[in-house]
C-alpha cells in the first residue's frame, strides 16, 4: 500500500511514519511538506516523474494548514482535475470547528481526522486508517475521527 503524507511539521512526518510502519509493515511512505508538492505527486512532475520511485498513493494523509497551499486548495484542485484512480484522502487538522469538517466532505475528502493528542491515540488512528483502505468494518473512535 503507497501513502503520501502530506505535512509541513518534520516531527508530525516522523510520528505518522513511525506509526504507520507499526500498524503495516508493508505500507510505503512519502512525505511532501506542502499542496504544490501533493499536486505534483499525483501528476508526477518534476522530482516525482518516476513513477517506480514515486507511485501513486492509495491513501494521502493531508494536513489542512499547509504553507503556499493548503489542504481545502488541493482538495479543489482535485474537484477541478479528477484522477483515475482517486485515493482515499484523510484530512487532517487540529480543528473540530465543524465548518472546516464540512467543507472538507464538500471538497470530496474521505473523512476528515482531529489529530490526535498521544502517540497511543495516533497508533490506533493509523490501524483503523489502514483497516478503511482494506475495506474491513471498523468502529470508528469517535473521541478523534469525525465521520461524514
Amino acid at each position: 500500500m503507497n501513502i503520501l503524507i502530506a505535512e509541513d511539521d518534520p516531527s508530525m512526518v516522523l510520528m505518522h511514519r513511525e506509526t504507520l510502519r507499526r500498524a503495516h509493515s508493508d505500507a510505503r511512505v512519502w512525505a511532501v511538506s506542502d499542496g504544490i508538492k501533493v499536486i505534483e505527486y499525483l501528476r508526477g512532475q518534476g522530482e516525482f516523474e518516476n513513477r517506480e520511485d514515486f507511485p501513486f498513493p492509495h491513501i494521502i494523509l493531508l494536513d489542512l494548514n499547509m504553507p503556499r497551499m493548503n489542504g481545502f486548495q488541493v482538495l479543489e484542485w482535485l474537484r477541478a482535475n479528477p484522477l483515475e484512480n482517486t485515493p482515499y484522502i484523510f484530512m487532517l487538522s487540529d480543528s473540530e470547528e465543524q465548518e472546516q469538517i464540512m467543507r472538507s466532505y464538500e471538497l470530496g475528502a474521505s473523512l476528515y481526522l482531529v489529530k490526535p493528542k498521544t502517540l497511543k491515540e495516533l497508533f490506533g488512528l493509523m490501524q483503523q486508517i489502514l483497516l478503511v483502505r482494506l475495506g474491513q468494518k471498523v468502529e470508528l473512535e469517535t473521541t478523534f475521527l469525525r465521520r461524514r
